[in-house]
């Protein structure tokens, strides 16, 4: 994924196979009309848990880091 993008690309992006809605409905354990409704939002505006669900239903992998001000990485 780009980093010019960041927080404010759209999950919708992340599919770069055009997954059908049938299918991450089923596999986000949800409706499509949900998944049309997630697809909108942004990666910032949605929480870790939904992104992580999402990045993985479209055969992705979801990873975070946190670097604190002594240069140490925190993987979460």
């Amino acid at each position: 994924m780009k980093t010019d993008n960041g927080i404010n690309q759209n999950l919708k992006s992340l599919n770069t196979e055009n997954t059908k809605l049938d299918v991450l409905a089923l596999l986000l354990h949800t409706q499509k009309s949900n998944v049309c409704k997630l697809q909108q939002k942004t990666v910032g505006s949605v929480s870790l848990e939904k992104l992580k669900k999402f990045a993985e239903a479209v055969g992705g992998e979801f990873s975070a880091q946190i670097k604190l001000p002594n240069g140490e990485i925190v993987t979460i």
